[in-house]
């Protein structure tokens, strides 16, 4: 009998030890109109100006499915001016700025020319940095007429499911697109 119990206790541990794929959820950002895809419930958006009064929204969640926190994040400026033409050089020097605030020690560099099947307008970037405390980041920057967006996924380490950083990555919706 105690033989039929250890195949069984060595099935349940592996169950409790495996990570499981997060469902990744539409959720809209404040009333601005734009939406993306998130693993995990966001915290409340934040909401502020710019020195030019673009309005910045920052919307946020932490994933703890795979047994570590990732942070997975968007920063949506609605710009007061339209930047047709300029905006892979505004979205690179968002992108510059931010590094700065986040501290970032390392950069892959940019890689320009991504597009969004979901809003063929907009231009995309990607990089990989390292900040000072060794986290790993995913950037994607949007940028339109009248939007830059910033995504980012975080951790200590990389995240373990390339999918749904892709998908989320890939997931922003511009205001009007569905």
């Amino acid at each position: 009998m105690k033989y039929l119990f250890l195949p069984f206790l060595w099935i349940a541990t592996l169950a409790t030890s495996q990570t499981s794929t997060p469902r990744l959820s539409k959720y809209f950002i404040d009333r601005s109109g734009h939406a993306l895809y998130l693993p995990a419930k966001p915290n409340k958006v934040e909401i502020s100006y710019s020195p030019d009064s673009s309005k910045v929204y920052t919307i946020n969640c932490i994933d703890t499915t795979q047994k570590a926190n990732f942070y997975f994040g968007a920063i949506v400026v609605d710009l007061k001016e339209s930047i047709v033409g300029n905006e892979e050089n505004i979205l690179e020097k968002y992108l510059d700025y931010l590094k700065s605030n986040f501290k970032i020690k390392e950069s892959a560099g940019y890689g320009k020319g991504h597009t969004l099947d979901s809003h063929p307008a907009a231009k995309g970037m990607i990089d990989y940095w390292r900040d000072e405390e060794g986290n790993e980041w995913k950037i994607t920057g949007w940028a339109d007429a009248k939007t830059i967006v910033v995504m980012y996924e975080y951790g200590a380490k990389e995240y373990p499911i390339f999918n749904i950083v892709d998908l989320f990555m890939k997931g922003f919706r511009f205001k009007g697109d569905s």
